[in-house]
């Protein structure tokens, strides 16, 4: 009986036991400047800007377009 009531309580150790949370720990270089950590977690990138072509007229023409912020950049020229 006595064993019994030991297993038991081993099993609901187990079973019923909260986890321990664990947390990673950021690494800080103190020898670096404080410029360093201001623009650390801004990434620039260009627009990405190409050419759209389209025929008027049996004339090809061309026009620049901004497809990142999708808005047109010049007028329609002949290509």
């Amino acid at each position: 009986m006595k064993r019994k009531i030991i297993i038991a309580g081993l099993i609901f150790s187990f079973c019923y036991s909260t986890p321990s949370n664990v947390m990673a720990a950021e690494i800080v270089n103190v020898n670096a400047p404080a410029e360093a950590y201001i623009h650390a977690d801004r990434t620039e990138r260009a627009d990405l800007i190409d050419y759209v072509y389209k025929i008027i007229d049996g004339k090809l023409y061309k026009r620049l377009y901004n497809f990142t912020q999708e808005k047109w950049v010049g007028d329609w020229i002949l290509a």
